[in-house]
């Protein structure tokens, strides 16, 4: 098992150290699961190693402050983008012998069930048997599916024991040299691996967004009329109808912020939202700075009131979502991170 020049050294030189904590298992048997564990670390390292050119980020993978995908993104991105592929894992032979195998031991088992038999002896795999059982076989999605899975049960302590080593090794080598062979991405090709890195301190806010979002979205919706006493007091919140999410907005203090949205007596400015509700269903065109042309003039129209207070009463009705972000520049990159994920038709970030 050979990793290519085209890998990183420190990538290579941690294969290594897997490679002889194997070799060891002649002499220790519980070193299997060392090995494979250090297969693991080989793998991850490599895919944050491409990942980092990929996105051209960071100069390093060892800097504590960055928050980088953790192993089952990175599996996952690197089966999206094609970075290891079904083609490339030898072991697919072994897998499938194993599988077809597996199907004759337990054809045979009912054999010697319904005829009686003490022993009966197994037919060995056709070729026609491997090719079709080699089609079904997707190890890369098999690697994203359950690698993870098996890492972190090594990694918090489990007392498995199991000669499991090799497979794995087999499997870490070919996925690293195909991540390192030059092919280029699925969905982002490299045009220029020397172009310029982004700032460390705002991709670290880059960073924090997905989960933020994430936290936002696993809310269970309230309304404005049971918002729960112990809500935070800064952060974005959103509006939505079902599954339909429609505007989202950001505040120092999200109780009177959500209220305002839907109060009766709020102006224009406080109910920005119901006004942009007001404006399509009401047909009311855009608003300028020009005189006669602003918000309180259009909305002193008389089909324009009563479709404002119907707006308020209608977001009085919303489900609304909320998650806490006490830093300004978090709290703006994240209301315009949740609106174009979630395309909310009702925000607009243009200015005059």
């Amino acid at each position: 098992m050979v990793l290519h020049d085209t890998v990183p050294l420190g990538v290579r030189q941690l294969f290594e150290t897997a490679k002889n904590a194997r070799l060891y298992t002649y002499f220790v048997y519980r070193f299997h699961q060392v090995a494979e564990m250090l297969a693991y670390q080989t793998l991850e390292r490599a895919l944050r190693e491409r990942w980092n050119r990929e996105f051209g980020f960071f100069p390093t993978i060892d800097d504590s402050k960055i928050r980088f995908p953790g192993l089952s993104e990175l599996l996952q991105m690197a089966v999206d983008r094609g970075w290891i592929r079904k083609s490339g894992f030898q072991s697919v032979v072994y897998r499938a012998n194993n599988a077809v195998m597996q199907i004759h031991t337990h054809n045979a088992i009912v054999e010697m069930q319904k005829s009686g038999l003490d022993e009966l002896p197994l037919q060995a795999p056709a070729e026609a048997e491997l090719q079709e059982a080699m089609t079904r076989i997707d190890i890369p999605a098999i690697l994203a599916a359950h690698l993870p899975d098996l890492r972190n049960s090594l990694a918090h302590g489990s007392a498995h024991l199991a000669p499991t080593s090799d497979l794995v090794l087999a499997d870490v080598c070919d996925a690293v040299n195909m991540i390192f062979d030059g092919t280029p991405s699925i969905a982002f090709e490299l045009k220029n691996e020397n172009r310029s890195r982004m700032h460390r301190q705002f991709n670290a806010y880059l960073h924090e967004l997905e989960p933020k979002r994430q936290l936002l979205l696993a809310m269970r919706p309230v309304t404005r009329d049971t918002l729960p006493k112990g809500m935070p007091l800064r952060g974005i919140y959103l509006f939505s109808e079902g599954k339909q999410h429609l505007y989202v907005g950001r505040s120092n203090s999200l109780r009177k912020r959500i209220g305002r949205h839907c109060r009766l007596s709020a102006k224009h400015n406080m109910a920005s939202f119901a006004f942009l509700l007001v404006r399509e269903s009401a047909n009311l065109g855009a608003a300028t700075y020009r005189k006669g042309q602003g918000r309180k003039e259009l909305l002193e129209q008389e089909h324009a009131r009563e479709a404002f207070a119907n707006a308020k009463k209608r977001i009085r009705l919303m489900d609304v979502r909320f998650v806490e972000e006490t830093d300004p520049i978090k709290q703006t990159l994240l209301e315009l991170y949740v609106s174009v994920v979630h395309q909310t038709p009702y925000n607009d970030f243009d200015t005059h």
